[in-house]
């Protein structure tokens, strides 16, 4: 080969490999610029080829620095109720596999950190000059909030619709109740009915057993008036407090007060009472004798909190999802409205009521706009 004619193969080579590598560049800072995870997946054994940032904030999961990025397969990401998927098992590989392509698949998986997310993935098979499958490329986003949120959603939905019937129905159903608690009363004073006193009473404490439910149901309803005034949070709860650690002690255990300097809140007090009196009392039903029940108020960002922490057995997962959901109750005799009422409350006061919970015992943060 002639001088030239090398020279000139030289320069059409770097060319090209310019042309590459400003392609490499641009696909790479494309990747780097989605706001969703890319993950180009070896075919079907799940092996990770490439893939961007977004994947390991995604999945908070060192795999992107190892060096042997090759030798990690995805299917130890990917669970299947608690356990991992083997290789051929991940129907996104299946799917790759089989040419087809995939939209908005929703996939439990396993972060870095142990916790477990839902994501929506979308998946399409590549394939080489021959036609043939050799990869994936899956495009997937954490929609784990989305699914709280929506969860959130539909319990406030049920709320709005309990609140609307309570509005509707809860007063029409008491004035019958009256009517016939006065009669009940009036019949029990009569000397003719003296020997049936104790049914006219066991009646009439049941009706007022049913006028206490409907109280409650009422209280659900949201468009129920307040009368919100600047108020201290902490001079309600110290108010309280002594009929809150005579209650404790009747039971066998204790509350344990720690107040800190608050700002002032709009507070309707008849409602910010109820409230801290659902709360307290779940609190302690919740603990064996001797338990201590820790009350809190303290500020966090522009925040005050109200935080009920118990030395129970903690919720289980199953329940945590309906916890305030009006009518649902673990309790033998509970009517399934104290914390629905609560959280009913709380939005009427522009707060929200956030749980931790732990086998070691159940937190409920109360957070009012400061």
């Amino acid at each position: 080969m002639k001088y030239e004619d090398k020279i000139k193969k030289q320069n059409e080579y770097r060319q090209l490999l310019e042309q590459l590598q400003k392609k490499h560049a641009l696909l790479t800072a494309v990747l780097e610029q989605m706001p969703f995870g890319v993950i180009i997946a070896e075919a079907p054994t799940g092996r990770y080829i490439m893939g961007n940032n977004k994947v390991a904030e995604i999945w908070k999961h060192p795999f992107l620095s190892c060096t042997s990025v090759e030798e990690y397969s995805l299917y130890k990401g990917f669970h299947r109720e608690g356990s991992a998927y083997q290789p051929g098992e991940w129907p996104l590989a299946r799917s790759i596999q089989a040419g087809e392509v995939i939209l908005n698949e929703e996939i439990d998986f396993l972060r870095g950190d142990g916790t477990r997310g839902t994501m929506r993935a979308s998946s399409s098979p590549i394939r080489n000059q021959a036609g043939k499958i050799i990869a994936g490329v899956t495009l997937f986003s954490d929609v784990s909030k989305f699914k709280l949120f929506g969860k959130e959603l539909v319990r406030l939905e049920r709320l709005k619709l309990v609140g609307r019937l309570a509005a509707g129905i809860g007063h029409e159903i008491r004035n019958p109740m009256t009517t016939v608690r006065g009669f009940l009363q009036i019949l029990g004073r009569k000397q003719e009915f003296t020997r049936y006193k104790r049914y006219f009473t066991l009646m009439i404490e049941e009706l007022d057993r049913a006028n206490s439910i409907i109280s409650e149901f009422i209280s659900l309803a949201k468009d129920r008036p307040v009368n919100l005034k600047a108020q201290s949070l902490n001079h309600i709860v110290n108010t309280l407090s002594p009929l809150l650690a005579a209650e404790a002690m009747n039971s066998g255990k204790y509350i344990n007060m720690a107040l800190e300097d608050i700002p002032d809140l709009l507070l309707d007090e008849k409602e910010i009472r109820q409230l801290i009196l659902n709360l307290v009392r779940n609190g302690l039903e919740a603990m064996q004798q001797g338990g201590i029940m820790n009350m809190r108020t303290f500020s966090e960002g522009t925040e005050v909190v109200l935080a009920f922490e118990d030395q129970g057995r903690g919720i289980e997962p199953g329940v945590l999802d309906k916890i305030g959901t009006p009518f649902f109750s673990t309790k033998d005799s509970g009517t399934g409205l104290g914390l629905a009422i609560c959280y009913s409350i709380a939005a009427r006061h522009n707060a929200a009521i956030k749980v931790k919970t732990s086998p070691a015992g159940t937190t409920f943060f109360v957070r009012f706009k400061s």
